[in-house]
């Protein structure tokens, strides 16, 4: 029977369309085949034919049926290929957009600590021109601004390697990430991440407490990517001091 081509999931509809057209109503579906349609390009699916049928009436009894069948396999093809290529394109530009986030606040924790830094530099002048600065309160002043200076340079640092990420990135697929392990002093790399945020830690009075675990004290060296881990620290720092700023006691626990 006619029926019988019908793939077995789209018999029951075909039976349905059937029995509202032997009572007098005009029907259109899609239904599909066992017969297989090949793309020109993917897997082999089954056919589709759009079907139009209408019934013959004499004195209000059917009489007869009329059903015409158009093949719709090439159309029903394109249609998904243009919906997966839409469904893909907006996954794109979600992951696009969720790079750019990420990136952007990457490159804002260190510009933070730069500018604060930067601003301590020149801050410091007009007080070391007062007529009770002694000879001490200048060393102490230089000494501060060179550590300061070290610190915008190593933010630096840190900001060309997110943008030598993003520049790697955009010739590669969007997951793909160097890392570079080498011999690493745990202390110094975490001492120097909390150096970026000193004067944005004095500015909102909040204490750093730095506690080294048992591990910590035994192994001082270690391998890893120095600039990976301190993205870590520089984000749980930043997020830390984002949840302090409000509350009555201001102190964060580096462990």
């Amino acid at each position: 029977s006619w029926i019988g081509v019908l793939l077995d999931d789209d018999r029951p509809k075909a039976l349905a369309l059937w029995n509202r057209l032997s009572q007098g109503e005009r029907v259109t579906a899609e239904l599909r085949l066992q017969k297989k349609y090949i793309p020109p390009s993917g897997d082999p699916e089954p056919a589709t034919l759009l079907l139009n049928g209408f019934p013959t009436l004499e004195n209000g009894v059917v009489t007869s049926v009329n059903c015409f069948t158009t093949d719709i396999s090439n159309l029903k093809w394109a249609q998904a290929v243009e919906a997966r290529n839409t469904a893909e394109a907006l996954e794109a530009k979600r992951k696009q957009e969720e790079f750019i986030d990420l990136v952007s606040h990457e490159l804002r924790n260190p510009l933070s600590a730069i500018f604060q830094l930067a601003d301590s530099i020149i801050n410091s002048s007009p007080t070391l021109g007062g007529a009770n600065t002694t000879e001490v309160d200048m060393v102490n002043a230089i000494k501060g601004n060179i550590e300061n200076a070290s610190t915008i340079l190593m933010c630096a640092k840190h900001q060309k390697r997110i943008v030598d990420d993003v520049l790697t990135l955009s010739k590669l697929e969007y997951t793909m990430v160097s890392v570079s392990p080498r011999p690493v002093q745990l202390s110094i790399l975490v001492t120097q991440s909390l150096k970026m945020f000193e004067a944005e830690l004095l500015e909102n009075s909040i204490k750093v407490k730095l506690e080294k675990g048992r591990e910590a004290e035994e192994i001082d060296w270690i391998i890893c990517d120095e600039s990976r881990v301190q993205q870590i620290l520089l984000n749980l720092i930043t997020n830390a001091m984002k949840f302090t700023k409000t509350e009555t006691t201001r102190e964060i626990e580096v462990r």
